[in-house]
């Protein structure tokens, strides 16, 4: 039931996408595509220069395993991000994604809110796109 949900949220941010545009909307489209790779470095792009749409989009991949390997650790700091940059649901979803994660990945995922330049060093040094099969 969870990955239905992130999965519909990942879906539905494609329409916010028209809202902020840049890398962002090129990121979703991207990534609705099947292109998870340039979907990912468009979307990190954007995310980097603090639009929360695509800090909250990044959460939901990591979160479900969309195109990346996926990281409870990355989504719960992504979804933080998000909210501080003004997602309303980045907050509810870090609510939600807390209960897959032992104190000190917590702890971990929370110093990564505080210091979003670690995360997005670690989210490029872990990157590992899965390659779509077309």
């Amino acid at each position: 039931m969870v990955t239905v949900f992130i999965r519909s949220v990942v879906i539905g941010a494609f329409s916010l996408s028209l809202l902020f545009g840049g890398d962002f909307e090129e990121g979703m489209s991207a990534y609705n595509a099947g292109d998870y790779k340039k979907g990912q470095i468009l979307l990190m792009e954007a995310a980097k220069q603090n639009n929360a749409g695509a800090q909250f989009t990044l959460g939901a991949i990591y979160g479900n395993d969309i195109g990346v390997t996926q990281s409870n650790i990355f989504a719960y700091a992504l979804f933080g991000l998000a909210s501080k940059n003004g997602n309303q649901r980045g907050k509810e979803m870090q609510s939600r994604v807390v209960d897959w994660l032992t104190p000190n990945e917590i702890k971990m995922a929370q110093s990564l809110v505080d210091n979003p330049a670690k995360l997005w060093l670690l989210i490029d040094k872990t990157l590992k796109i899965k390659e779509t099969k077309k």
